[in-house]
């Protein structure tokens, strides 16, 4: 994913490509699915939409062997990307609108778990519905506003430049922008942070959809 982000889509494809390999190889259902749906994107993101597509299909055939409910999540988000991608805005719609009802329904506000609300925004933008553009923008910039998440951030404000009517630049230019961190004040000594817990933290509420 960090390859793909960073404009380094054949790294990130070689580097799935072998996660899901070590991950057939050792015998974790599940990292074989999300390494499988991890590499569609990248894969949809390059325009390969049959290996997107068959790697989408081997990852939902194990979600549904294994009672992997998260990972349909990510495959929704990957299809959308795949067929807005590709212009085809009416099937993308579908699946990202499926992916927002179920991430709403289990209480998901953690903008960088699964990245689908840039891609819903944009599809909306460009079918015409902009009043439903404009509400789930808003969400995203609350959201990525009260995470601190400058991947979120930088997410919104592009997409609030697809959405701008007047001055185009400023939006992109925010986006386009390095990060600025905000460090508050320290007034005690940072408790120890257990790392499991840490990590396990953005994703609880998919864990919920497991349960």
């Amino acid at each position: 994913g960090a390859g793909l982000g960073t404009g380094e889509g054949g790294a990130a494809r070689g580097g799935g490509a072998v996660s899901v390999r070590r991950c057939e190889e050792t015998g974790p259902r599940g990292g074989s699915a999300y390494g499988l749906v991890c590499l569609a994107r990248v894969e949809a993101a390059q325009g390969r939409d049959a290996d997107s597509q068959a790697h989408l299909a081997s990852a939902m055939d194990l979600a549904r062997t294994h009672g992997l409910g998260s990972i349909f999540v990510y495959a929704g988000a990957t299809a959308g990307l795949l067929e807005l991608g590709r212009g085809r805005l009416e099937p993308a719609l579908v699946h990202l609108e499926n992916v927002a009802n179920l991430v709403r329904s289990l209480g998901g506000a953690e903008p960088n778990v699964v990245q689908w609300q840039p891609d819903l925004i944009e599809t909306l933008v460009q079918i015409g519905r902009t009043a439903e553009a404009d509400a789930a923008l808003e969400e995203l910039e609350r959201q990525a506003e009260d995470t601190g998440r400058t991947c979120a951030q930088a997410a919104a404000a592009r997409c609030r430049g697809l959405q701008a009517r007047a001055d185009l630049h400023a939006p992109f230019t925010r986006a386009l922008a390095p990060p600025q961190r905000k460090t508050p004040p320290r007034t005690s000594p940072r408790p120890e942070r257990d790392p499991a817990r840490a990590r396990r933290r953005p994703h609880c509420w998919l864990l919920r959809y497991l349960s």
